[in-house]
């Protein structure tokens, strides 16, 4: 099984990974790569035995992730063990109140889907985690031209004390969640989206497929081949 040589091959992972998503780790993935955490070995993958995901929990993930990453000449992201090493992050290395919130937005993403998200077809699925996507990571709407705002100070409450209506609650717990990560040393929310786009391309690429199949595993130390053509080189290596 694929493992990282040293503390410092997994923090050189995780700097690249907080790069590839924006700058950001969760504090939790962030600890559980450090620690070592990884998902687990290929021929232990369908004797794993989950503690923290539900049946239906563990369903709607798997269709997530493989829609995250999906199956090409490689397997996909379920394949590769994404869900059970999300499950090992949730139970060791998610505080309780970042695992109930991301739960909570695996739930919503079922509710938004009006039924279970893993029982619609593949278009279907491949549409909202699109809209997901864009809503966590795409730029803001632009604002509609109105008239000049009074320069009067409103007499109302902030917005911010306002009740939120159902609708927008739910639209908000997909797209905010209760992770954090650290920047400038300050805690910071993280959306359920971002977190599960990280721990799935986290998953993947700290497992047996991603790394010697999707990326290519060049042993160190190995044999020294001064002349090799381009055309041989394929995938980045591992």
């Amino acid at each position: 099984m694929f493992e990282f040589g040293s503390p410092i091959g997994r923090r050189s992972a995780l700097r690249r990974l907080s790069l590839a998503l924006g700058g950001i780790a969760t504090a939790p993935l962030a600890s559980g790569l450090l620690a070592g955490c990884r998902t687990p070995e290929a021929d232990a993958l369908a004797s794993y035995a989950y503690s923290t995901l539900t049946e239906t929990q563990r369903q709607t993930l798997a269709a997530l992730v493989d829609q995250i990453l999906p199956e090409t000449d490689t397997p996909g992201a379920a394949e590769a063990g994404v869900p059970q090493f999300i499950d090992t992050m949730l139970t060791g290395w998610y505080a309780p109140e970042e695992r109930d919130g991301f739960l909570a937005g695996l739930d919503g993403v079922d509710r938004r889907a009006g039924e279970s998200f893993a029982s619609l077809d593949a278009p279907a699925q491949a549409a909202m985690v699109v809209a997901m996507d864009a809503e966590t990571f795409g730029e803001p709407p632009e604002a509609p031209d109105t008239e000049a705002p009074d320069t009067e100070a409103p007499d109302t409450e902030a917005a911010g004390d306002e009740p939120m209506d159902p609708d927008t609650e739910e639209a908000t717990e997909l797209s905010t969640g209760e992770g954090t990560a650290s920047v400038g040393g300050e805690a910071t929310a993280v959306p359920f989206y971002r977190q599960l786009k990280e721990l799935t391309v986290a998953g993947y690429y700290t497992s047996e497929v991603g790394a010697t199949q999707e990326l290519q595993w060049l042993a160190v130390p190995g044999r020294y081949d001064a002349d090799v053509p381009l055309s041989e080189v394929g995938r980045a290596w591992a």
